[in-house]
C-alpha cells in the first residue's frame, strides 16, 4: 500500500514534464519513437503495431515525423493521424532521402504509411464511457485494521477512524447479493479480499467464499477470488485453504531484508521480514503454477529497486510487482522528478535481467513489463480505464460503497451502501462518464491505450483533481511501457513477431513479414526487426493488477 498524506503532493502536478532519453520531444500524433538497450522502435499508437528500426530507418523516421509535425503546425491534430495521400502526411510532403540504406528506409516508411500501418487513422473517441453489462467485481475491505504499521500505508487513516474495524458476516453476504443483483448477464464475477490485513477476519473470509459459491451456483455465476495479505498470519493451515480457494494471491514483500524492515514494521517498531519471508516461501512452494504475485513498494530510500526485484527472483518468487510509492511531495519517502534518470536506469537493468533469465529458461515475470499484444478489450473499454466506480466497487466494513479501496474513508466519495444500493450524485456521474478523452493530459499521450488514464485515487491525492494524473506517475508508467514493449520484441510469445532484412524496395521483404500489422524497417543487421502488431484500429491492452 502507499501513503495517504492529503493534498501535499499537488505541487508535483505543476512540474514541467521532461522527455525521457531516447524519446522525441515532439512527435506526430499517433506514433512514438523510442530506444531501449540499444534497440530502436516505432510504435503506431492507434493500431499498436510495433516496428524495430535500423539506424537509417530511425533517422528517416525522425525526418518524417518532423515533417508531419510541421504539416500540422505542431499541434498534433490534422486528420486524426490520417495519411494525407500517397505523397504526404496531413498535407506535408514525405522526406526525401539520399541513396543507400537511407533511401531504402525512407521507401519502406512510405509503404508503411500507404498501407495504414503507421500514422494510421486514430480511433475516434467513444460516445460516453464503455458499455458495461453490469457490476463485475467487488473489493471487500474485511479489516480496517492491521498487524503491521507500514510507513507508506494509504489506509492508515481507516485504522484510526471511528466505526467497525472488522466486516461482519452479514455485511459480506449482503455485498455478495448486491454483486449478483447488479452483475447483469456477465457469467463471471470477482471478489477481492483486502484490508488492512484481511486474514485478521479469516472466519468471515471463509464464510464469504462459501456463501458466494452457493449463491453463484443458484444464479448461474462463476466467482473468482483474490486475497492480498502481508503474510504474518499465513500459517501452513491458512496457506492450504488459500491455495485451494483463491484464484490469485497477492503477497506483500518489499525485497531485501533491510528495505522491507525499514517500512513494513510490527507494532513494536521492529521489522517483519524474518517472520514473513518463510511464510511466503512456503506458500509459493505449494502454490505451484497457480496465480500469485509478490507485491512490494519502492521509495526514495531504495531507488536501486531492481536489486530488490532480483533478490525476490533469486529467492524463488517468479511473479513480482514493485510499485513506486504514492506519497505527498513533502514526504521524505516521495519520489521526485530528479530521481527519474536513476529510476529509468533501474527499469533498464530489470528489463535486461528479465530477458537474460527468459533466454536461460528461468523466466521471471515483472508485473509492469506485462503487455498483451495479441488480444484485449475494445476501444471503448480501453478508453474507460480501470472501471473503478463503474464495474468495480469497494465495500467498507460497515457496508459503504466506494469507487475503489483507496477511496474508502475519503470525504465525498461514498456512493451508497450494499443495502440501499448506489445513490445518484456528481461523483457517481463522473466515474460513469470518464474516459481518456475527457482528461486533457491523456487524450494525446502515446501510452493512453495501455494506461487507460491512470489511477483516479492517485490523481485525487497528488493533484487534487480526479481528471489530472500525477505527472511523475505518468512518466514512470511510460518508462515501464517502453521497456515492456522492448521485451515483447525480444521475447516473442506466439504469432506476429518476425525478423527480416529489408528488401531495399518499398514493400519488399517487409510486405511479406507483416503477420498482423508489424514489420521490420531497415536492415536487421543494425537493429531492425519485426514486432507484430494488432489489426489496424484496434488498440492493445495493458496488464491489470490482480487485487484492486
Amino acid at each position: 500500500m502507499s501513503r495517504r498524506d492529503g493534498a501535499g503532493g499537488r505541487g508535483r502536478a505543476r512540474d514541467e514534464a521532461r522527455t525521457a532519453p531516447g524519446t522525441q520531444r515532439r512527435q506526430a500524433a499517433g506514433v512514438h519513437r523510442f530506444r531501449v538497450a540499444g534497440r530502436r522502435f516505432l510504435l503506431d499508437v492507434g493500431t499498436g503495431a510495433l516496428f524495430g528500426l535500423s539506424l537509417a530507418a530511425w533517422r528517416a523516421a525522425g525526418r518524417l515525423l518532423a515533417g508531419a509535425e510541421a504539416g500540422r503546425g505542431g499541434a498534433g491534430g490534422g486528420q486524426g493521424g490520417r495519411c494525407g495521400g500517397p505523397g504526404g502526411v496531413g498535407g506535408s510532403p514525405l522526406p526525401r532521402a539520399g541513396g543507400g540504406p537511407a533511401r531504402g528506409a525512407a521507401a519502406e516508411l512510405h509503404w508503411l504509411i500507404r498501407e495504414g500501418l503507421i500514422l494510421s487513422p486514430q480511433p475516434q473517441p467513444p460516445k460516453g464511457a464503455a458499455p458495461r453489462p453490469g457490476l463485475r467485481a467487488l473489493c471487500l475491505n474485511l479489516a480496517a485494521a492491521c498487524n503491521l504499521r507500514c510507513t507508506y500505508c494509504f489506509a492508515q487513516g481507516q485504522f484510526e477512524a471511528p466505526g467497525p474495524k472488522l466486516m461482519p458476516r452479514e455485511v459480506a453476504e449482503r455485498a455478495i447479493d448486491f454483486l449478483l443483483e447488479n452483475s447483469g448477464p456477465d457469467p463471471g464475477v470477482e471478489i477481492d479480499f483486502f484490508g488492512g490485513e484481511p486474514l485478521l477476519n479469516l472466519e468471515v473470509l471463509q464464510a464469504a467464499v462459501s456463501y458466494a459459491l452457493r449463491r453463484g451456483r443458484e444464479a448461474g455465476k462463476r466467482f473468482r477470488f483474490t486475497v492480498t495479505t502481508n503474510g504474518l498470519l499465513l500459517t501452513p493451515e491458512v496457506g492450504r485453504y488459500l491455495d485451494e480457494a483463491m484464484h490469485n494471491v497477492v503477497l506483500s514483500l518489499d525485497g531485501r531484508p533491510r528495505v522491507h524492515d525499514a517500512h513494513r514494521r510490527l507494532p513494536d517498531g521492529s521489522g517483519s521480514f524474518s517472520r514473513v519471508f518463510p511464510n511466503l516461501r512456503r506458500f509459493v512452494a505449494q502454490r505451484g503454477q497457480r496465480d500469485y504475485w509478490v507485491r512490494g513498494t519502492y521509495t526514495s530510500l531504495n531507488r536501486d529497486f531492481s536489486r530488490d526485484a532480483l533478490f525476490l527472483a533469486r529467492a524463488g518468487f517468479a511473479h513480482v510487482s514493485l510499485e513506486p510509492v504514492v506519497a505527498a511531495a513533502s514526504d521524505p519517502l516521495a519520489l521526485r522528478p530528479e530521481h527519474l534518470p536513476r529510476l529509468r536506469a533501474e527499469y533498464d537493468r530489470l528489463a535486461r535481467a528479465c530477458l537474460s533469465r527468459a533466454r536461460a529458461g528461468r523466466p521471471f515475470e515483472f508485473f509492469h513489463f506485462r503487455v498483451d499484444r495479441e488480444r484485449g478489450p475494445c476501444l471503448a473499454r480501453r478508453a474507460g480505464g480501470c472501471g473503478a466506480g463503474r464495474d468495480y466497487l469497494a465495500v467498507s466494513p460497515e457496508g459503504g460503497l466506494y469507487p475503489c479501496h483507496q477511496f474508502i474513508g475519503r470525504p465525498g466519495f461514498r456512493l451508497g451502501d450494499v443495502y440501499r444500493g448506489l445513490q445518484p450524485g456528481p461523483v457517481r456521474d463522473y466515474f460513469a462518464a470518464v474516459t481518456i478523452y475527457s482528461k486533457p493530459a491523456c487524450s494525446q499521450c502515446w501510452g493512453r491505450f495501455y494506461c487507460g488514464g491512470g489511477c483516479h485515487a492517485n490523481a485525487h491525492l497528488l493533484t487534487g483533481d480526479l481528471s489530472t494524473p500525477d505527472p511523475l506517475g505518468c512518466r514512470l508508467f511510460l518508462a515501464r511501457l517502453e521497456r515492456a514493449l522492448y521485451l515483447a520484441a525480444e521475447v516473442p510469445r506466439g504469432r506476429g513477431v518476425r525478423r527480416v532484412a529489408a528488401g531495399g524496395a518499398a514493400g519488399g521483404a517487409l510486405g511479406g513479414s507483416s503477420v498482423d500489422g508489424g514489420g521490420a524497417v531497415g536492415s536487421s543487421a543494425d537493429g531492425g526487426g519485426a514486432v507484430g502488431g494488432p489489426t489496424p484500429g484496434v488498440p492493445r491492452p495493458r496488464g491489470e493488477e490482480g487485487a484492486g
